[in-house]
């Protein structure tokens, strides 16, 4: 009877011993649980804005391409810049983009990598740095020399665009695509083909890579880049 007490009792310490065992691990396994929650929350968005920021950095560089080329076009071309369009030139040099393509053998830096699945993620200042030649419209005739601008470090030529809203499609959304062109509000105040914005992007972290006559790249917030005030980025008192 004595031996079955003592194993019995010795059996029951061992159970108590590995229940207070199995408790505290399931404890230190709540702790670390919630540790790894907190450290995630603290790093997930500073991945989220590593990420955003390669991105911006990325568009940036196509951006640098695409002026270089601009002025290489430039330099072949009696000192102007392409046309919006070239009316009558068949499809392959028509948009301004197809006419740099001989200049940078990359059709890639075309595309924003926010948006990698469509073929143009960049507008171009319409009308004041871009515009169509030869129309027989006196406003549209107005394709620029580069040396037409007194101060091209604070002309935009190109930033990042979009084409939500346009013609009233998804009018309160930015679009999933570029758009050639976009617009300044001192032309099209009302928003020009209903885009959203007038085409301007808001895709990096609110605001859109902007690449000038100079041939650098700031970036900028939307509403900044849309301003009407004297330090508007739109060429009007530049030329």
């Amino acid at each position: 009877m004595t031996g079955f007490a003592e194993n019995h009792t010795g059996g029951t310490m061992r159970t108590d011993l590995d229940r207070r065992i199995s408790v505290f691990t399931l404890i230190e396994l709540l702790v670390v649980i919630a540790i790894i929650a907190i450290l995630a929350s603290m790093l997930l968005p500073a991945l989220s804005r590593a990420k955003d920021m390669s991105q911006r950095s990325s568009c940036s560089n196509n951006l640098k391409q695409i002026g270089l080329a601009m002025i290489m076009y430039a330099e072949d071309h009696d000192d102007r810049f392409p046309s919006y369009n070239i009316a009558g030139s068949g499809p392959a040099y028509n948009s301004w983009y197809e006419q740099i393509d001989l200049y940078t053998n990359n059709k890639q830096i075309r595309r924003c990598p926010e948006l990698p699945d469509y073929h143009l993620g960049y507008g171009a200042n319409w009308r004041h740095v871009i515009c169509y030649a030869d129309s027989g419209t006196s406003w549209a005739d107005l394709v620029r020399k580069f040396s037409s601008f007194k101060r091209p470090a604070e002309d935009m030529a190109f930033c990042d665009s979009h084409n939500g809203g346009y013609r009233g499609t998804n009018s309160l959304l930015e679009g999933t695509s570029g758009f050639q062109a976009v617009y300044c509000k001192h032309d099209y105040p009302n928003s020009a083909y209903s885009l959203v914005n007038n085409a301007v992007s808001s895709r990096h972290s609110g605001g859109s890579n902007c690449l000038f006559v100079d041939g650098h790249v700031t970036w900028y917030k939307v509403g900044r880049i849309l301003s009407t005030g004297s330090d508007s980025l739109w060429g009007h008192t530049n030329l």
